[in-house]
């Protein structure tokens, strides 16, 4: 199944992350610049391939914004407004609830905001925030791969 995350609305939610993230702290500044969005999409684009990387197990292809595989990756992407679509296909168990499918798409999104909300408070030098970002984005990646994991059924001996 190929589930296709859009970047605008996972900057939506790193904004808002970030947003909660400075009505939390004594810090007077926002930490993300809507106005300066280019860097941004650009760790989110890591982000994403970071969380590709962590459930590698499970995927069966990765595309970021026509960066695959079987293409020339060399070409820089868009630091614009335009929304760039990212999308990797999951084997799925065959087990594997059909309601589930935007339950888990918006747990991908989350975790691709976590971690990219993660590398910008590394960047600030606010470890403790970033370490406790990174590793609720490593509790959103556990939950999609327990999804993907097929269950092992004990079967019942009648007798």
């Amino acid at each position: 199944m190929t589930y296709t995350l859009s970047l605008n609305n996972i900057l939506d939610t790193l904004y808002a992350m970030a947003a909660l993230h400075t009505l939390t702290t004594d810090s007077p500044e926002p930490i993300l610049d809507p106005d300066r969005s280019g860097p941004v999409r650009l760790i989110v684009r890591n982000a994403f391939a970071d969380v590709c990387l962590r459930l590698v197990h499970h995927i069966v292809d990765c595309n970021l914004d026509g960066e695959t595989s079987s293409t020339d990756n060399s070409e820089t992407p868009p630091t614009d407004d335009s929304d760039i679509m990212m999308s990797l296909t999951l084997a799925l168990p065959r087990d594997f609830n059909p309601s589930m499918h935007g339950v888990l798409r918006r747990n991908l999104e989350q975790a691709v905001a976590l971690t990219a909300l993660a590398t910008i408070l590394f960047s600030q030098n606010d470890t403790d925030r970033a370490e406790t970002t990174l590793a609720t984005a490593s509790g959103h990646i556990s939950a999609a791969s327990s999804l993907l994991t097929a269950r092992k059924y004990t079967p019942i001996r009648w007798i």
